[in-house]
């Protein structure tokens, strides 16, 4: 099947082989695959009714929640383009994400008095609608999605993937964990990021059920309460999880997909150790989610390293270790005033900006972002070599290392620490341990407090931080 091929809508098929099966489960109650399917009708005769037409890019603001879940498949069925934003953006943040992503129109509750972009209430789009003469289909190289790549490092971009994009993401990541009707995944990542979006195309494919817990409720009681077979993690959640309740209080649990960041490996031996059934894996937005991910039963050492390859990508390493992907996960390009664009090597492989190497049974071994490397008087320092060696340390929970200028060297090493609870603040302490781990060279020259909101999203903002690491150095 190549990415211009034509498939059966999977709700719609799912709604006519199986309409009783549990599609949503969340606070407000269980809706089947059918109710679901009636809901997408009608939000997609909203949107015709509301001028809305194939092709057409419409942004939309909302939480991970049912509503958003069917808005996505509407415009999917319609054949227009969602460009999803989170709800924790500010009103200019949301009209020049808007203008970016080439919207001409905005779906969220209220109104949007900063923008004067057409603004289309939830309300607009509730309506019945009958069933489909024919089985609507959808065209996998149609554009179907618009996320803005994390920014860790950078300004963030809007990424153009198309529904094949997913599928085969979804695919691929389903050969490896095999999904049923009978599983549940939980919602634990927003649908405004890949992960989510993941989450969502693999239950739609397998006829399996997604789970959205109430929000406050830690991930523990959320697996335990719902009878949650699969949950995808970022390490602090994950860390979350483990003080949460043992792996003999959560009997369902069949795999935790385990991304998102730097993975000591004290975290990975102590979900091991709990019994936690742990896959790690490497992914990212202009891949459609996963890249690589270790298989079931991996042994403790394959654990250490992302995991091979999936189904329907290729990887390789450059001369200076970057990786490079491409394959039938490859996103369509980014959006510009001009149209997609799409950075390719001249043989036709993307870039990730991260370097790596393969390990002798075919494993990536990631080493970290490109453009974070410092040079310190001639020497090249990996800051998530420093980080990964920080969080062995008793009481660090996240640390973030970054560059500051140096008279002498030209560029020093800082480190921000954040704490498990009731851990003391020691840099001397972490300072001598690290002689453990690392060179001298290597060494942080001062450690901060984590600053408050600096991981308020699902990765942190390293540019933000190394503004105020220099503020701080600086002053000191």
């Amino acid at each position: 099947m190549s990415t211009s091929d034509c498939i059966p809508c999977p709700l719609s098929k799912a709604a006519h082989e199986a309409p009783s099966a549990p599609f949503w489960v969340a606070p407000g109650g269980t809706r089947t695959y059918a109710a679901a399917d009636a809901t997408v009708r009608g939000m997609a005769a909203g949107l015709r009714a509301q001028g809305v037409a194939r092709g057409d890019r419409v942004v939309v603001q909302a939480s991970r929640g049912w509503r958003l879940a069917c808005f996505l498949l509407a415009c999917w069925r319609l054949g227009v383009t969602a460009c999803v934003l989170s709800t924790r953006q500010p009103e200019a943040a949301l009209t020049a994400q808007a203008r970016a992503a080439g919207a001409a129109q905005i779906v969220r509750a209220g109104t949007a008095p900063s923008t004067d972009l057409p603004t289309l209430p939830w309300s607009a789009l509730t309506q019945e609608a009958p069933a489909e003469r024919t089985a609507p289909t959808w065209t996998l190289d149609a554009p179907a999605v618009i996320l803005f790549t994390s920014g860790s490092t950078a300004q963030p971009k809007p990424a153009c993937l198309s529904l094949g994009n997913l599928v085969w993401s979804a695919r691929g990541a389903n050969t490896n964990l095999p999904l049923t009707p009978a599983n549940r995944w939980l919602l634990s990542l927003p649908l405004y990021h890949v992960g989510g979006l993941g989450i969502l195309m693999r239950c739609l494919l397998a006829g399996a059920t997604v789970v959205q817990a109430a929000r406050d409720l830690p991930v523990a009681d959320a697996i335990g309460a719902h009878a949650i077979t699969h949950v995808s993690l970022v390490p602090t959640q994950l860390q979350r999880l483990l003080r949460g309740a043992p792996a003999d209080a959560l009997p369902t649990l069949q795999a935790v997909l385990l991304g998102g960041g730097a993975l000591p490996p004290t975290l990975i031996d102590e979900a091991l150790d709990g019994g936690l059934p742990v896959h790690t894996t490497y992914g990212m937005t202009e891949m459609s989610s996963q890249v690589t991910t270790t298989p079931p039963a991996a042994s403790r050492a394959q654990l250490r390293t992302a995991g091979p390859v999936l189904p329907y990508r290729k990887l390789r390493i450059a001369e200076d270790g970057e990786i490079l992907v491409r394959g039938a996960t490859l996103f369509q390009g980014y959006v510009t005033p001009q149209g997609l664009d799409l950075p390719l090597t001249a043989d036709g492989w993307f870039a990730t900006g991260d370097l790596g190497h393969l390990d002798a049974g075919g494993n990536l071994c990631v080493e970290g972002r490109k453009d974070n490397l410092i040079i310190s008087g001639g020497e090249n320092i990996q800051p998530e070599e420093v980080e990964t060696a920080l969080l062995r340390l008793s009481g660090v929970a996240e640390a973030v290392v970054v560059g500051v200028p140096d008279a002498t060297y030209g560029e020093r090493p800082v480190a921000f620490v954040k704490l498990n609870p009731g851990a003391a603040f020691t840099p001397d302490a972490w300072h001598d341990a690290l002689a453990e781990h690392l060179a001298g060279f290597k060494r942080p020259d001062a450690y901060y407090p984590w600053p408050a909101g600096a991981a308020a999203g699902l990765k942190v903002q390293r540019a933000v931080l190394q503004e105020q690491a220099k503020e701080l150095h600086s002053a000191a």
